[in-house]
């Protein structure tokens, strides 16, 4: 079971958690409906003492995991069939052991079984529908039958993805699995929360944010993903340990949501296997709930005319930035050398009694960096310059400058929003 928050507080969460999303260029639905299918092999009263590896067809190792000491003890794997590029699975078949989960065809392709181990009376599989698979059994009217006509969408099984799932467990126990019947379990329900939908990279972004990690229960932030605590312990490790979830590709299309059932409280999983199961429900477009049906009474907004209110103060405060912007820009530009004397700019004194040094000593000046002098007063590295040399580094100088305070600009910006979104949210979370 999940622990719910307060009705309140769940909605500060959420509107906090989908501006700082938005803020990343990342799509946030809400709810999720899934018909989550597996094909299990129960192996309870089988004896192995090698790890199981689960790894996704991106060639990301996702978990070791050794049998459970019970009766109830299984593996389990999705219904469809999986591969994996040779690219990526070079590096567990070179392994001496080998891999157990990978089959090399021969033809370029690799097979993949990404299983896990299971309790078949724990989580979802406790209450989900079993049908047992024998030998000449329609698959898909058996499925049919356990889930009801209601299904949502047409789920279909792979006979293949049977057979690999039979390969893995012939390598694992012996010629004892051929004689262990499959099993399908499956469960059709509707989830509650949101999904974040995204490239990788922009995840990887938007989980900087100590705030937003707190928020999905997430220990820390690596280069690759996170971590998070591994809720699947035995009972003896009296040790909480964290893992770490990968996510992938940068430019790989992933979605994150809560998963109860899953090992981490939140999970990832790549976009085309998330729609195989599950599909989305309406988008989010702003951080107030409105849908994207357009239509806010629709979507059980109470006040669409705080909509307009908010969008209005949204860009009086992009104004603002960008006069802001314009002043310090303004105020660092290379101003020229005034002097009694005539003097056409910092970087060139054209009749003046001033020395060809003093505009470049005054443009020094004005990026806050102070020239070094050697022995005799002589500005160093300017004793010997030409007025043509001179110039061309003024240049350099200013563009520099220039491209500086826009780089400022922009990054400065972005941190202030980010920053006022979560100094709101725990503004908010203190007055619940």
């Amino acid at each position: 079971m999940c622990w719910s928050p307060p009705v309140a507080a769940s909605a500060v969460r959420e509107q906090f958690l989908v501006a700082q999303a938005q803020h990343w260029g990342i799509k946030v639905h809400r709810n999720f409906e899934s018909v989550e299918v597996r094909i299990v092999f129960p192996c309870g009263e089988m004896q192995n003492k090698q790890d199981l590896e689960t790894i996704t067809p991106q060639g990301i190792l996702l978990a070791k995991e050794q049998l459970l000491q019970r009766r109830t003890c299984a593996l389990a794997t999705f219904p469809f069939a999986q591969q994996i590029p040779i690219s990526q699975a070079r590096r567990y078949l070179s392994r001496d052991t080998g891999c157990m989960v990978l089959d090399d065809n021969g033809d370029g392709s690799v097979s993949l079984v990404q299983a896990n181990v299971v309790d078949l009376n724990d989580g979802w599989y406790e209450g989900s529908k079993k049908v047992i698979v024998e030998g000449g059994d329609d698959l898909n009217a058996a499925l049919l039958s356990a889930l009801g006509p209601d299904a949502w969408q047409t789920v279909s099984i792979d006979p293949q993805a049977i057979r690999h799932l039979r390969n893995l467990a012939k390598k694992m126990f012996g010629e004892m699995a051929d004689e262990q019947p499959v099993m399908i379990c499956a469960r059709q329900y509707q989830s509650q929360g949101l999904v974040f939908v995204g490239q990788s990279e922009d995840i990887h972004l938007f989980l900087r944010s100590e705030a937003v990690r707190k928020e999905f229960g997430i220990t820390d932030w690596t280069q690759r993903g996170y971590t998070a605590p591994d809720r699947k312990l035995s009972y003896f490790n009296l040790w909480p340990r964290d893992i770490e979830v990968e996510l992938g590709a940068w430019d790989e299309m992933i979605t994150m949501y809560r998963d109860c059932d899953a090992r981490t409280l939140t999970t990832v999983q790549p976009l085309s296997q998330f729609k195989r199961e599950r599909q989305l429900g309406d988008e989010i477009l702003d951080a107030t709930g409105c849908l994207a049906d357009g239509n806010c009474q629709a979507s059980g907004c109470a006040k669409p005319a705080q909509h307009t209110l908010v969008g209005m103060l949204l860009m009086i405060m992009m104004v603002l930035v960008v006069l802001a912007t314009m002043v310090v820009n303004k105020k660092h530009e290379v101003m020229p050398v005034q002097v009694n004397t005539k003097c056409r700019s910092a970087i060139g004194p054209m009749n003046s009694n001033l020395p060809l040094e003093a505009g470049i000593v005054r443009l020094f000046t004005i990026r806050g960096q102070r020239p070094e002098k050697a022995e005799g007063g002589v500005i160093r590295g300017l004793a010997g310059a030409t007025a043509s040399n001179l110039h061309v580094l003024a240049a350099q100088v200013a563009i520099s400058q220039k491209t500086h305070h826009q780089r400022c600009a922009k990054f400065s910006s972005q941190s202030r929003q980010q920053w006022s979104l979560e100094k709101n949210y725990c503004e908010e979370m203190l007055d619940l």
